[in-house]
């Protein structure tokens, strides 16, 4: 623990919300709170998300639900399909709370974020102000976060963990014996960026507690696991080696797929599906200020229905002109499924991978290219605006399906049989007082 000793004084903190999918479904929805809760995955498929009293059950994580049937009616489990609307708008409501408290915040994930919170309060008083935090959070979100407060990000981590059990829901491990302690009685495997794999192979050589990694000969933890675990075993050792990220780099790629809720037969329908993920990728593009320039749609059967007939088909199209416009896009990409579409196939996944980025900013347009048409930016930044006011898909293009009205959905939806209100996305879904 000497090099602990020697490292500049940082302290990181770390904001988990607590079984976050299923809290969200119990915000506006009290009376599921301290009740056995699931969340399941796109069709109401698997296990993603499980409350406390889930847990308690022995329901594990990715358990396909049909399977779970006796357990759900003896046990009283209430199965949510899965909001990621709600969950997005909620996760975001506590990231802005969080970064109240913080000169930089570090969104690690959608329930997770790493603070800077060397220059906030004095080492006495981290612990009390990470309770703070806690109950600021819930009083205005309705969310339960755990913090753990450390010299490095890898310690954050563990000591987030161990605070999950605690009753005050945080810990601030601000000593080499505190340190030592909590690492003693950790698995090495359950080590920030370990696993069960390098877990495996540290046990084989007798290093089976972090506090055995952190204190292990680093020439050897170098040579035989290379620089990401010797870099784990520094932050062990209280050197930080990971530092806040609080910028998001632009994506490269953006792709928008899914399974079909049921069977899909006609071109028709196979056009209505694409011009939804097509829709939805275009979006995220504008989001980051990007054009793509290559757009690859794929459709393909279902691989695990061995007795029907399989075919599975994509295209890559490099666009006239780069491009973020959703009617432009949609006009490349249906083009392109009318070469691959074959009738005769129940068709089970469609979707669209856009590449080759370019900034919006600058542009270098192609000798014999038409020029951008400045119309439709415009046309597509309003539509943006209006949607991001009145909830998604307020304002849409017809090839996503003019009539919503229609009582049956098409069958390249999601099955959401269980799906709850998206109570702060959308001005019909707004939770009634009575």
């Amino acid at each position: 623990m000497e090099a602990l000793a020697n490292s500049a004084v940082t302290s990181f903190g770390l904001a988990d919300c607590n079984n976050f999918y299923a809290t969200c479904e119990t915000v506006f929805c009290p009376k599921l709170a301290g009740k056995p809760l699931i969340v399941l995955s796109n069709n109401d498929g698997n296990v993603i998300a499980r409350s406390r009293e889930a847990k308690t059950l022995g329901i594990p994580m990715g358990a396909p639900v049909h399977t779970l049937k006796q357990v759900i009616a003896q046990q009283g489990v209430t199965v949510c399909s899965a909001n990621f609307a709600l969950y997005g708008d909620l996760s975001q409501r506590v990231m802005d709370v969080l970064a109240r408290f913080t000169p930089r915040l570090d969104c690690y994930s959608i329930d997770e974020a790493f603070l800077d919170l060397s220059a906030t309060c004095a080492p006495a008083e981290r612990l009390w102000y990470a309770q703070h935090i806690r109950e600021t959070v819930h009083r205005w979100t309705g969310i339960w976060v755990s913090i753990g407060i450390a010299p490095t990000k890898t310690l954050a981590k563990a000591a987030n963990d161990a605070a999950k059990h605690l009753p005050n829901g945080a810990l601030s491990l601000e000593t080499p014996d505190q340190i030592d302690a909590l690492l003693a009685g950790m698995a090495v495997e359950d080590v920030w960026g370990i696993g069960k794999q390098r877990g495996v192979y540290l046990r084989q050589h007798k290093l089976a507690t972090a506090l055995d990694l952190q204190q292990a000969d680093a020439a050897w933890v170098k040579r035989h696991l290379y620089v990401p675990v010797a870099r784990t075993q520094w932050e062990l050792r209280g050197v930080s080696c990971l530092p806040l990220t609080t910028t998001c780099a632009a994506h490269q790629q953006i792709m928008s797929s899914r399974s079909f809720g049921g069977p899909v037969t006609t071109l028709d329908e196979l056009k209505e599906a694409l011009a939804f993920h097509i829709t939805r990728a275009a979006e995220k593009l504008r989001s980051q200020r990007s054009l793509a320039q290559v757009a690859t749609i794929s459709i393909t059967t279902n691989r695990f229905r061995q007795h029907t007939p399989q075919y599975s088909r994509s295209a890559t199209i490099r666009l006239t002109r780069p491009t973020a416009s959703t009617s432009e896009l949609l006009g490349a990409a249906l083009a392109a499924v009318e070469r691959i579409y074959r009738p005769g196939y129940s068709y089970h996944k469609a979707g669209i991978l856009l590449a080759d980025f370019v900034s919006d900013a600058i542009t270098q347009q192609e000798l014999f290219a038409p020029p951008a048409d400045e119309r439709q930016q415009e046309v597509m930044r309003i539509m943006d605006a209006i949607n991001a006011r009145f909830g998604r898909d307020t304002i849409h293009l017809a090839a996503l399906g003019a009539d919503k009205s229609r009582k049956v959905a098409p069958a390249w939806q999601m099955r959401q049989a269980h799906l709850s209100p998206q109570y702060t996305t959308r001005w019909e879904a707004l939770a009634h007082v009575i």
